[in-house]
């Protein structure tokens, strides 16, 4: 995590882009989906792990990593083939490439409570806003929720050659809106055993602003995206050579496509 701080990256898949043989596919537009492939073997092929547990998208196969905020990520890593985790899923086996991300770990042994608050900026009214909270439950949990807000309106300006006409022109219907909050409960049990537990939900609403024609700026199309998922993991160490882990999960996904002018 201070690796990645130290490096000024932004987004998560500005890191992930510096791993070895991967390639990242930006679909453009502020907030725009981004996949990550790896030895140009596909999205589909590679599993994305949030705190050990597989992220899943039963509408495309394809996970988009731009919904990730990096702020809270203290290790980032990828598995060409398997890691040296033996304790995984099936879906962390069947998958030609693993990339994990695990966030922030608890308050230190000294600390009660953790507020972070951050903002930052960018060009076309982008705005993001964040705030990030640990505290202390009792002498063995920690409650974190961390939040942020993005929205741009996109209107970029640019140059439209037409044979020996130029005209500047705007990009229209590029407005973004979405928002994501995360909280989780990290448990130590005197048995040596851990349980955490997360909630997380992410919405967005975004303007497609389609392809450029001449004569013509009107962009009507709009995408709605919705995902929720609440997982848990209990970890019991019984001593040096036997450990015991179960996940659960559940998850929901939802997305609205319209086109306001069909013709």
């Amino acid at each position: 995590g201070d690796d990645i701080r130290l490096m000024g990256v932004q987004t998560l898949a500005g890191e992930v882009k510096k791993f070895a043989g991967t390639s990242v596919k930006d679909y453009g537009g502020i907030g725009g989906m981004k996949t990550v492939s790896v030895r140009n073997l596909g999205a589909q092929h590679t599993a994305v792990s949030y705190d050990g547990i597989v992220v899943s998208n039963t509408q495309a196969g394809q996970i988009d990593i731009g919904r990730f905020s990096l702020d809270n990520v203290s290790l980032l890593s990828m598995a060409v083939g398997q890691s040296s985790d033996m304790l995984q899923s099936a879906r962390h086996y069947a998958s030609a490439a693993v990339m994990g991300i695990s966030t922030a770990q608890p308050l230190p042994a000294d600390k009660s409570s953790q507020l972070r608050i951050g903002l930052s900026g960018g060009s076309w009214g982008q705005i993001n806003p964040k705030v990030r909270l640990w505290q202390r439950l009792s002498g063995s949990s920690v409650l974190s929720i961390n939040a942020d807000y993005m929205r741009a309106d996109g209107t970029y300006p640019y140059t439209l050659v037409n044979g020996l006409e130029s005209t500047r022109e705007r990009r229209e219907n590029s407005g973004i809106s979405q928002w994501h909050v995360e909280g989780n409960v990290n448990t130590s049990f005197s048995d040596s055993s851990r349980l955490d537990v997360k909630a997380y939900y992410y919405r967005s609403s975004r303007g497609l602003p389609g392809s450029v024609i001449l004569y013509n700026n009107e962009s009507n199309e709009h995408l709605w995206d919705e995902n929720l998922f609440a997982q848990a993991i209990y970890n019991k160490r019984w001593n040096e050579q036997w450990q015991w882990v179960a996940r659960a999960k559940y998850t929901h996904s939802w997305n609205k496509y319209e086109d306001y002018d069909i013709k």
